[in-house]
């Protein structure tokens, strides 16, 4: 998706939401009712008097071939945004790259 996405916007910046690779699974599989369910992974339960931890497998296992969906590397510049902040702190980093960029393009 992202070298397509580069190829028709290659003055477009990137901005990734940076998170552990736990962290961004556990957020997966919390979704309700997304078309994608993560590759598997670790779930914490509470338990009465502590957190265990049990595998999960990916409703996605059964396919053919997820590997399109497996965490790359980005290789070219991007605005990279922390996942552990608030929504509202990411919220408003995207806003100031996109102002920026609207500053800069009405220099021209």
């Amino acid at each position: 998706m992202r070298i397509e996405f580069k190829k028709r916007f290659p003055d477009s910046e990137w901005i990734l939401i940076d998170t552990s690779k736990n962290l961004a699974e556990e957020r997966i599989l919390l979704r309700e009712d997304h078309f994608y369910k993560g590759s598997g992974g670790i779930q914490n339960e509470e338990g009465d008097d502590s957190t265990t931890t049990k595998a999960v497998e990916s409703s996605d296992a059964n396919d053919e071939d997820n590997s399109q969906w497996n965490f790359q590397p980005v290789d070219y510049p991007h605005v990279i945004l922390d996942g552990n902040d608030e929504v509202a702190t990411n919220a408003k980093k995207i806003v100031d790259v996109i102002q920026n960029h609207l500053l800069l393009r009405s220099s021209y």
